[in-house]
């Protein structure tokens, strides 16, 4: 049995899985409940997804360790009291439609599907709609793409401006050197495997167990780097500088081009949040979001690995 007391608050989404449910207590977002009796007495911020019925014959336990513990009796079903507030939809599977008091209110829409459960019917968890997913997903992308701008606008905010100019000015060149970076980087996981094979082997030759150790370890050191900079490269940079670029395309024509090397965090972070927020759109669209966040990637991937070769012709 899960209650949730008057005064109470749940700061997210509630999952529950239980007998019963009796919520008198406030949920910010969703309520997604499978459960036998489901009662909700309380506000409930978003969308309320419910499978209740087929748990009749599963009973409470009795063992109780001395607490003075009143166990409530919720109806089976779905019950709504005079104090229930639902801030979106309400969608339920269940025997018979929901009991719903007059002073209830639903703000969304009411859909309940009749479900008729027999012994070996499957116990089914509802989950988030699709849109309700896809939402979340593109606020967590966008989250963490403006954390990774902010860091760089704060360290290197020039070259922020100039890899995003160059990733605008030449977007097709920028996926041309994205690509060859996958490529590079696949072709040096192989080389760094196939290098700790022999040294391994020459080892084995030797009869040395503590170089084998040694070859071993620096093998998997090695692998674990080259996956670690390209993993920060991929998930944090490479979006921050396409987010760059596409900010600097959609503000060209409202501002004027700065030679400044060293443009204001306000600057750049404009352009991150306008990129940002078109770039993390576009990679929530069905069917296509996917192909397009991963030539994103490819472009933001490719203007770094184009800086890198500058900066070490320069060196040479």
């Amino acid at each position: 049995s899960l209650e949730t007391k008057p005064g109470s608050a749940v700061g997210g989404t509630l999952h529950t899985a239980s007998r019963q449910a009796l919520l008198a207590g406030q949920v910010v977002e969703a309520v997604l409940v499978r459960a036998g009796a489901l009662e909700l007495r309380g506000l409930t911020g978003g969308d309320v997804r419910a499978v209740v019925g087929g748990l009749e014959g599963v009973a409470h336990s009795n063992f109780v360790i001395d607490l003075a513990l009143e166990i409530p009796n919720v109806p089976d079903g779905v019950n709504l009291g005079p104090g229930a507030t639902i801030g979106g939809d309400l969608e339920y599977r269940s025997q018979q439609p929901a009991a719903v008091d007059a002073a209830a209110r639903i703000n969304g829409e009411v859909r309940h599907r009749d479900w008729r459960t027999s012994p070996d019917s499957p116990i089914e968890i509802p989950a988030l709609g699709d849109d309700e997913s896809r939402f979340s997903e593109a606020l967590s992308q966008l989250a963490v793409l403006l954390v990774a701008g902010l860091l760089l606008a704060v360290m290197m905010p020039g070259w922020l401006r100039r890899r995003g100019e160059s990733v605008r000015d030449g977007p097709a060149t920028m996926l041309g050197w994205g690509i060859g970076a996958l490529v590079f980087g696949g072709l040096a996981s192989f080389a760094i495997g196939i290098l700790g094979f022999l040294l391994v082997a020459l080892a084995l030759s030797a009869e040395s167990g503590g170089l084998v150790g040694a070859s071993i370890v620096a093998g998997v050191l090695l692998q674990l780097v080259l996956f670690g900079v390209f993993g920060l490269a991929v998930v944090f940079v490479a979006p921050a500088l396409t987010s760059a670029g596409i900010g600097s395309a959609l503000l060209a024509r409202l501002q004027p081009r700065s030679d400044d090397p060293a443009p204001s965090l306000l600057d750049n972070m404009l352009l991150l949040a306008v990129g940002g927020v078109v770039y993390t759109a576009l990679r929530a669209i069905p069917g296509l979001g996917w192909w397009i966040g991963a030539c994103g990637t490819l472009v933001g991937l490719g203007a770094l690995a184009l800086w890198l070769r500058e900066v070490s012709r320069d060196r040479d």
